[in-house]
């Protein structure tokens, strides 16, 4: 499993070691190769994105659904716990200050030493980095604008805000593209409606959309879009069981960490 920096310069490669334990290497994400710099054995609840790491990749950030996250300081390898009031859903770092996700829809945000600064409804902290990434919690009933709304019987999966347009993807097949004033730019179906839309990047040197697509009984695929009309650049199959996009890189990450091109 993976997770990366809000400025796409480490990576986290993760693995479950029981429902509560996993295993972390951390990367330096030199242009076309990784470099591991750190690993550690972390305490980390199965479920939502419970794992961040720092823009300067100092700082491991942690949750437990039972309201507990923790805070490694990785040279040192010391650990702080703190305790929240609410079930922590997803954790994050942004500009060095650690994001909370709670069950109820919240979001608290924490300095790197466990103080808290303030808490938020999380519909105000759409996360938005340098290329397009977006963090939304219970994305499936949050409406970012009352003309955006998904087809009837499907719910939100991912989201990719940049430029001035927003991308929404839905559990049936669906990619549309807005404007902020929510009227459509383009749309994508998907022939088959079980196919599941993983990953969304957006890489601006190419100006491509690009999506991890997964099938029930298909090999997974990344799917190439123009992203002014939507139209398909390519549909390549891929070889791994996930990928993860860095678009500051121009390649995304496959699971046995090999770095690959996006075109």
């Amino acid at each position: 499993m993976f997770a990366k920096s809000f400025n796409h310069k480490y990576l986290l490669n993760y693995k479950f070691v029981n429902e509560k334990m996993a295993n972390v290497d951390v990367f330096f994400v030199d242009l076309t190769e990784l470099k591991k710099v750190y690993s550690i054995e972390v305490i980390i609840g199965v479920g939502g994105d419970r794992i961040a790491i720092s823009d300067d990749g100092k700082y491991l950030v942690t949750a437990l659904y039972e309201k507990k996250f923790f805070v490694y300081e990785l040279k040192s390898n010391k650990m702080n716990q703190f305790k929240t009031n609410k079930n922590i859903d997803n954790v994050e770092i942004i500009n060095q200050q650690i994001y909370i996700f709670f069950s109820n829809g919240k979001v608290s945000i924490y300095d790197l030493n466990g103080n808290l600064i303030e808490t938020k409804a999380s519909i105000d902290y759409v996360k938005i980095d340098l290329y397009g990434d977006h963090y939304l919690i219970n994305d499936e009933i949050v409406k970012i604008h009352k003309n955006i709304k998904p087809l009837k019987n499907s719910f939100f999966y991912k989201m990719l805000i940049w430029d001035e347009k927003i991308i929404v993807s839905e559990l049936d097949g669906r990619l549309a593209c807005y404007n902020m004033n929510g009227q459509m730019v383009w749309e994508y179906l998907s022939k088959d409606n079980n196919a599941r839309f993983y990953e969304i990047a957006y890489f601006k040197r190419k100006n491509v959309i690009a999506i991890e697509v997964h099938y029930i009984k298909q090999q997974e695929k990344i799917l190439l879009l123009d992203a002014a009309f939507g139209n398909v650049m390519e549909n390549k199959d891929i070889n791994a069981k996930g990928i993860i996009f860095l678009p500051g890189c121009e390649c995304y990450v496959d699971d046995q960490l090999n770095v690959c091109n996006i075109m």
